[in-house]
């Protein structure tokens, strides 16, 4: 049976509890969950790790609890809207330089992990760029995000299914 991970912020967490029915919360966690699920019976395991409020700061934080532990098969990643927003809000955000270096570095660690565990059939994938593209043009932070996801993609493009 091959682990899928879903981490990130509140749009990844989306009211998830630890009740049964809640625990992949409400949002595409839960729809990827009962998509496959349903098509694929028994072939998967789903965990949410996504936490209301978390930058990438925050997830690099919980990178080998919530993460590496974990040896996820296959993985997505939703993150960037809290660094943003925080930003612009209260200037609490994680600026774009540091947002594309610690965002690299998480990147670099997690395939190191997976490589040094010869799992070389398990996939990272990374869905950041779409939490952005219904702002596409709206304003220059959001310009530079997607800057910087294009050159995350393009440095790491070997270790990284899009």
């Amino acid at each position: 049976m091959k682990t899928i991970l879903f981490q990130g912020d509140s749009i990844t967490d989306f009211g998830r509890t630890t009740s049964p029915d809640q625990v992949q919360g409400k949002g595409y966690a839960t729809f990827v969950t009962g998509a496959l699920g349903f098509d694929y019976p028994n072939e998967y395991d789903f965990i949410n790790r996504g936490i209301s409020g978390n930058r990438i700061v925050d997830v690099y934080a919980r990178i080998k609890r919530d993460i590496i532990n974990l040896k996820p098969d296959i993985m997505s990643i939703l993150i960037g809207v809290n660094d943003v927003w925080h930003e612009i809000a209260d200037e609490n955000g994680v600026a774009t330089e540091k947002f594309f270096k610690i965002y690299s570095m998480l990147i670099e660690e997690i395939i190191e992990a997976v490589r040094a565990e010869k799992r070389g059939d398990s996939d990272i994938i990374d869905l950041f760029k779409s939490i952005f593209d219904y702002l596409e043009g709206s304003g220059e932070t959001i310009k530079k995000v997607n800057k910087i996801w294009q050159e995350l993609k393009e440095i790491h493009r070997d270790g990284i299914i899009y």
